[in-house]
């Protein structure tokens, strides 16, 4: 293999370090790459693992097909490193606060948070052009470690994604909208979510029962699926959950009276909330046809991270991970029902046959910018 392909893969020494031998500013950079509206990280973890790993007849190595395939997979695999960079300085900070909290659990989470992502075991399939993390230490508590939030997000996304398309292909009739269901903001986070919680059981199901008993709104959803996300508001501060779905709804369906169906339904329900916002997903209104990089841009809002880590003090975090535990935020019904939950969080792989090479990434803390990754050793290539 080319040794021209070690050195776009390394990126001229990793992409947790600068070419002074400093380590990258993680911190400088600015927060909403750890969450933001519309927060489309998960989605380009999806879009870059998107390949079931055989070489594609069309990827010809050597060809400028293949050279352009190269480069965006090295840019991507860059932009993964150092936005995984910036998601572990803050779960180092979490545990620095949760250490000064004290608590046998709190420590006992403070040391799981440290040990986290300290290092990153990736493999670059040159015949692929495709970057896969193939191995890392992950503490497992989302609610705590955007890291590990971030990597739980893309794996839900990508299995969602395939049962979406899965479903389109069988029922051609149907499309994808987004449910936003809100309930009144309230100066207590359990309170608020379990109202939130309970509106949603009640409104799946009336669905379940629509045609037994009572129609409901929720009817036209073939398909759904939802999560739950915790922020203050903006203007209040008061804590605020919402919920987004992703429903398959007929291509027919009349949109702005589904809306004002759902506001009547949810303001019966909850009777302090009429605030429910239904759109189509961009392909619809494009007047595009679904596929992968379609369906995931729009479903990241749904499976992005619970808490808006970058809106949440630590003490915040803290707090809502205790109120939240062992609380169940996903959920869904209909065509979009048993998609299991990922068992890790690592990259799908490719077959055992296809060489690689090993990229290892160890994590520097503290110093220049506040710490990140940096290519610890990148092999030749290995088969």
């Amino acid at each position: 293999m080319p040794s021209a392909v070690v050195e776009a893969v390394a990126g001229g020494g990793g992409a947790g370090r600068k070419r002074s031998g400093r380590p990258a500013a993680a911190v400088a950079v600015a927060p909403h790459l750890i969450h933001r509206n519309k927060s489309c990280a998960p989605a380009v973890e999806l879009l870059a693992d998107a390949s079931p790993g055989v070489v594609s007849q069309e990827l010809v190595v050597g060809s400028d097909k293949w050279e352009a395939a190269t480069v965006a997979d090295r840019e991507r695999h860059q932009e993964r490193v150092q936005r995984y960079g910036l998601a572990h300085r803050r779960s180092q900070l979490m545990g620095g606060y949760l250490a000064t909290v004290g608590t046998p659990r709190a420590v006992e989470l403070a040391a799981a948070l440290g040990s986290c992502g300290t290092y990153l075991e990736f493999r670059n399939y040159p015949r692929l052009a495709r970057t896969r993390l193939h191995a890392a230490r992950f503490c497992q508590r989302d609610k705590l470690c955007p890291l590990c939030a971030i990597r739980r997000g893309a794996k839900r996304l990508r299995r969602y994604v395939a049962r979406v398309l899965e479903v389109l292909g069988e029922r051609p009739h149907l499309v994808c909208v987004m449910y936003t269901h809100t309930v009144k903001n309230g100066p207590e986070l359990l309170d608020r979510f379990e109202h939130l919680a309970r509106a949603l059981r009640v409104s799946l199901m009336r669905r379940r029962q629509s045609h037994r008993r009572r129609p409901s709104a929720w009817a036209p959803a073939l398909g759904l699926a939802y999560s739950i996300e915790i922020k203050r508001g903006a203007g209040s501060g008061e804590h605020h959950p919402h919920a987004h779905t992703v429903a398959l709804v007929p291509a027919c369906l009349d949109l702005a009276e589904h809306q004002a169906e759902l506001r009547r339904e949810w303001r019966g329900i909850t009777a302090d909330s009429q605030q429910v916002h239904v759109r189509a997903f961009d392909y619809v209104l494009k007047g595009l046809a679904a596929n992968e990089a379609a369906i995931a841009s729009d479903l990241v809002e749904v499976f992005k991270y619970a808490l808006k880590f970058s809106e949440m003090s630590l003490a915040d975090c803290w707090n809502a991970a205790q109120l939240l535990h062992g609380r169940r935020l996903v959920g869904s019904a209909g065509a979009l029902y048993g998609v299991p939950e990922p068992e890790d969080l690592l990259d799908d792989q490719v077959q055992e046959d296809e060489p690689f090479v090993q990229l290892l990434y160890r994590h520097v803390a503290g110093g220049w910018g506040g710490g990140g990754y940096e290519l610890a050793q990148g092999l030749g290539v290995m088969s």
